[in-house]
């Protein structure tokens, strides 16, 4: 039977950093292109992209989409509410196939790019690479299925397979509500990255700022395997001084890498739900202690237990729980140990259902874990992202 460990996603305790991620806008009729001046980086896998910002073409420019050669056309990895394309130029129709670009796209050979046609504003002449300044149709067309050195190649008529991907992002502090519609193309190398970008920027334009902040998240993966639908449901909470935004993106595309890479089987990625609620308060909390209702206990004996949480610039509070020692225990004493937050986890996995079961269980960033020995207990909550640990010796009765 094949086994896998599989690193469940990491807890980001380090502020993570942006790489120039591409700050994407949503698509609207715009009257005038958005200014040259925001021009920004996108890393997509390992290749580093260069971006324009654009909206969609509507009905003051109407985009072609009676393709011939010579005729304007865009690929799109994503369209909607947030859009990532390409624009380029048909180079050769036959029927319902096409060649167009003359030059690969991302090289990725077998594709399932959203294909449609495009208006053109202007074009630019420089010494080193010339190019088109446009917007795609918001009409899709066909599917682009091959990417290679010589060009790209596609077929007019049914839309490639996609992922839906819907964001409400909601910020407590004023009060405003956002959301997001997104259909991403479903290849498995591409669509981490995606979900990524869309939902740090869908993020940003809810909350029209990057600062720091808590975040609780939650979010449903909806999937299927061989005709059989699976759910991933995870709730979790984040906190960072400086850019919030990053850190929510990034558990959720390292739980879709995990799907889309598993090492078991294809699944088809239907559905992403993502729903992330912003306030401004620090909602951070430091375990400083551990209280028991008695300081000896026999083994077996069910321990009833608080632990002591200092939050930021806040009174301390405490969260009750209780767990049952093993009967085998020996020696005069015992340690009772609180652990906040969640490291990295391994698991053996033999299934694509294990792996599902597997991420929606791993233990959230307002995780409290209390261990006794062998045993341990669970305190589960998402208001406070907890950090720190604490402990306290049990004396042991015998007879």
């Amino acid at each position: 039977m094949l086994k896998d460990r599989l690193a469940l996603p990491k807890l980001l305790t380090a502020g993570p950093k942006r790489d120039d991620v591409l700050a994407l806008q949503p698509t609207t009729e715009l009257p005038l292109p958005i200014s040259l001046e925001q021009t920004s980086r996108f890393r997509l896998g390992n290749e580093g992209l260069t971006f324009l910002e654009t909206g969609v073409a509507g009905s003051r420019w109407q985009a072609t989409r009676d393709l011939k050669p010579g005729s304007a056309l865009a690929v799109l990895l994503s369209k909607g509410d947030v859009t990532l394309t390409s624009i380029g130029t048909v180079t050769y129709v036959e029927g319902t196939k096409l060649l167009a670009f003359g030059h690969p796209f991302l090289l990725k050979g077998p594709a399932q790019y959203f294909l449609t046609g495009a208006f053109i504003y202007t074009t630019f002449r420089t010494l080193q690479v010339p190019f088109k300044y446009g917007a795609p149709d918001a009409v899709v067309l066909g599917t682009i299925k091959e990417d290679r050195a010589q060009g790209i190649a596609g077929v007019l008529g049914a839309e490639p397979d996609q992922v839906a991907l819907k964001i409400r992002v909601r910020d407590r502090d004023r009060r405003s509500e956002k959301n997001f519609s997104i259909d991403l193309v479903e290849m498995a190398d591409l669509v981490p990255s995606l979900v990524l970008s869309a939902t740090t920027n869908a993020l940003d334009l809810a909350l029209n700022r990057v600062s720091g902040g808590t975040i609780k998240a939650q979010y449903t993966v909806r999937l299927v395997k061989d005709g059989t639908p699976l759910s991933i449901i995870r709730r979790d909470i984040f906190f960072e001084w400086q850019d919030i935004a990053l850190a929510p993106s990034l558990q959720l595309a390292q739980i879709i890498a995990n799907v889309a890479f598993n090492p078991f089987q294809r699944v088809d990625l239907k559905e992403i739900v993502v729903d992330l609620e912003f306030t401004e308060e620090p909602k951070v909390a430091e375990i400083v202690g551990v209280e028991t209702d008695k300081e000896s206990y026999k083994p077996g004996e069910e321990v009833k237990f608080k632990v002591v949480l200092r939050p930021f610039r806040g009174p301390t509070f405490t969260q009750e729980g209780s767990l049952k020692l093993p009967e085998d225990l020996e020696g005069e004493t015992l340690t009772l140990r609180a652990v906040g937050g969640r490291e990295e986890e391994r698991r053996s996995v033999t299934s694509i259902e294990e792996l599902v079961k597997a991420i929606s269980e791993s233990k959230s960033n307002g995780h409290i874990t209390i261990e006794a020995g062998s045993v341990t207990s669970e305190v589960q909550q998402v208001e406070w992202l907890v950090k720190g640990k604490a402990s306290k010796k049990l004396k042991l009765q015998r007879g």
